[in-house]
């Protein structure tokens, strides 16, 4: 007598088997979105950033244009004078 063979449903094999490949692609594609809207916020953070300091550079760009401006910073950091003038050297500083 022979001992019957286990019978092989295709059609469960076939919808597992695409239920499987559904899942991979469902969760790699969540996986891709999630990274991309990272780099988005991050994008987001580096551009405002940057906003900031092109409005910080176009404020200086305004003052080095007024006279009162440039002086003071050709005393503060060449150490300029006017002639007449002494000038005073802190030695805490050196």
């Amino acid at each position: 007598m022979k001992t019957p063979r286990p019978r092989v449903r295709w059609f469960r094999v076939i919808l597992i088997v695409f239920t499987a490949v559904f899942l991979y692609a469902s969760v790699e594609q969540q996986l891709r979105i999630h990274a991309i809207q990272q780099q988005l916020t991050e994008s987001k953070h580096n551009l405002e950033k940057i906003e900031l300091e092109n409005k910080r550079l176009l404020e200086e760009r305004e003052l080095l244009a007024t006279p009162k401006y440039v002086e003071k910073i050709a005393r503060e950091e060449l150490g300029l004078v006017k002639p007449g003038e002494v000038p005073f050297v802190s030695v805490q500083n050196k």
